[in-house]
């Protein structure tokens, strides 16, 4: 007997499904640490926006932060707010927006022509894959983002099938709120989705659409799409002129200048940080974001490319991927979640393909399986393995559980799809997958926490350092101190040992944190010994998980 894909996420109505992926988004978070370094800078720049009560010029640690626009900021503000600045507030609207998109993915995969079953396929598939999992847990632009995208293409499908104002009035805003959450990545790949899918119609004329298509001249296509665009600017534009009237000739430099010159030109022509890869990186990287789903996808992206010509939701979801994709893949700076946006696109190719009689060649079901449980398989016990050699404490347990449950399902799930078991396969990698997360989630991070130096560290100094305690902080400057701080932290260069005893000496009690090698190397300077009046005050061991490795941290005190 056929299994339904209802069958294969037995989570039936898209309602539960979104509210067991609200739970996952949501677990753990109230005791897991930010990481860094991203999440605390989004994190400190909402709260001292909020702070402040100025809305336009965001800030980090007192200096102007112009690495992206305000949105993400103004939709943290609210759950802060309301529920004070710590690990769960600023991560809450993050995973609204992730169920959000996930329940948005389902409509359009059922307006799509999915049936309900390949729909929640779709749903799942993207609300479960790892990269979207932390994603949508992290308090960074990504998640909303992707909503962003997932949004602006259920409207540009509804678009092309009714050719209503009010749809690309709807989409020129989703872009516009885009913008202001990202910059281009997102109408970058809606736009370029947009021209892809309109070359194709014009060359294809005639081959088989879709139900219910509307059909439109030259002209009245260029009428809606500037009028989507002229929305976007309008949404955007305000806050983009005066954040640049209220920046120009400042120090730190202007809006303008520093976002689209340092943040867009400088990222696509020369690596950022170091994060850069080959022109191939994100094949290499697809089927470890897209865990545990990588035979799904790959089966709904060969059922996307081998219809291209006769079937107009191949070419909308090509079109979603494809450009996308090549350009990603063309620009210098590369991370692993500059495909998010993208991944929708082959969840809802998976979904339609469930749908339909799944057929697909050998090579394709055995290449699936071998991909996801090769992932699977060397990712769960490599990191059962790490811990025999990494000293995490009492949570190497968790994690060995936690891989061997990854190796496990992945192995039985690739078992299952080999011998064309999709249903099977598809709970069992699933079931695998959410139960070492949970594993990670709520006996994991709670033990890895003490290696874990931004809340301990400020911790101690709150409760042993007399009121009104100035930091500075030397080497070791994660910008998850200053959230954990909860205010303006002073960074010293690390060859700056001057300045360090002078801020030591100043007025008030002072406290100077730096890793032991810093502090070995500025008692010589110091001329052997450190300056009379000040002590170490405080030492502590963690782990650098930024750089990797043992770290120790030491507090100079002057009090």
């Amino acid at each position: 007997m056929r299994l339904s894909g209802f069958q294969a996420f037995p989570a039936a109505p898209p309602a539960i499904l979104a509210a067991a992926l609200l739970f996952l988004y949501l677990s753990g978070n109230w005791w897991m640490s930010l990481w860094d370094r991203d999440e605390p800078r989004y994190a400190v720049a909402t709260r001292e926006m909020l702070a402040s009560g100025d809305f336009i010029v965001p800030t980090f640690n007192g200096r102007l932060r112009f690495d992206k626009p305000p949105m993400t900021y103004w939709l943290m503000a609210p759950p802060v707010a309301l529920l004070g600045p710590d690990d769960f507030s600023v991560r809450l609207a993050q995973a609204l927006f992730g169920v959000a998109s996930a329940l948005l993915l389902y409509c359009l995969a059922r307006r799509m022509g999915a049936d309900r079953g390949g729909a929640l396929v779709a749903m799942g598939a993207f609300g479960l894959a790892t990269l979207h999992v932390v994603t949508h847990k992290a308090s960074t632009t990504d998640s909303f983002l992707v909503f962003s995208v997932v949004a602006a293409f259920s409207l540009l499908w509804e678009l092309r099938r009714s050719a209503r104002w009010g749809h690309a009035l709807a989409l020129g805003a989703v872009l516009g709120f885009s913008i202001l959450v990202k910059g281009p990545p997102g109408p970058l790949v809606v736009g370029l989705a947009a021209l892809a899918i309109w070359v194709w119609e014009w060359r294809l004329r005639g081959s088989t659409g879709h139900a219910g298509e509307a059909s439109l001249s030259g002209g009245a296509v260029a009428a809606r799409a500037a009028a989507c665009v002229g929305v976007a600017v309008l949404v955007a534009a305000p806050w983009a002129v005066a954040v640049q009237l209220r920046t120009l000739g400042h120090p730190e430099g202007d809006f303008l200048s520093t976002a689209i010159g340092r943040h867009v030109v400088h990222r696509a022509t020369a690596p950022k940080e170091g994060h850069t890869g080959p022109f191939f990186y994100y094949l290499l990287v697809l089927p470890a974001v897209a865990f545990p789903f990588a035979a799904l996808f790959l089966s709904g992206a060969r059922r996307i490319f081998s219809d291209l010509r006769g079937d107009v939701r191949a070419r909308f979801l090509a079109g979603w991927f494809i450009p996308g994709f090549v350009v990603f893949s063309a620009v210098v700076t590369k991370l692993p979640h500059y495909v998010a946006p993208l991944l929708p696109a082959l969840a809802l190719g998976a979904g339609l393909w469930w749908s339909g009689d799944r057929s697909e060649p050998r090579w394709c079901a055995r290449a699936g399986a071998l991909l996801t449980g090769v992932v699977g398989v060397g990712g769960g016990l490599g990191l059962a393995a790490a811990t025999f050699f990494v000293d995490i404490g009492a949570a190497a347990w968790p994690a060995r559980l936690a891989g061997l449950l990854l190796a496990g399902g992945a192995a039985l799930g690739a078992r299952h799809w080999w011998r064309g078991g999709h249903a099977p396969a598809l709970r069992a990698w699933a079931g695998a997958h959410v139960a070492a997360l949970l594993v990670v989630f709520y006996a994991g991070m709670p033990l890895l926490e003490p290696l874990r130096p931004g809340k301990p560290v400020t911790a101690w100094l709150r409760a042993n350092a007399p009121a009104g305690v100035e930091l500075a902080a030397t080497q070791y400057q994660e910008p998850s101190l200053v959230f954990y701080w909860g205010g303006r932290i002073e960074m010293i260069g690390a060859k700056r040992w001057e300045d360090g005893r002078a801020f030591l000496r100043g007025e008030g009690p002072r406290a100077l944190l730096m890793p032991e090698r810093t502090l070995a190397s500025w008692t010589k300077n110091w001329g052997g010994k450190i300056p009379e009046g000040i002590s170490v005050k405080f030492t502590g061991d963690y782990y650098d998980f930024q750089k990797g490795g043992e770290l120790r941290l030491h507090i100079l005190g002057n009090w």
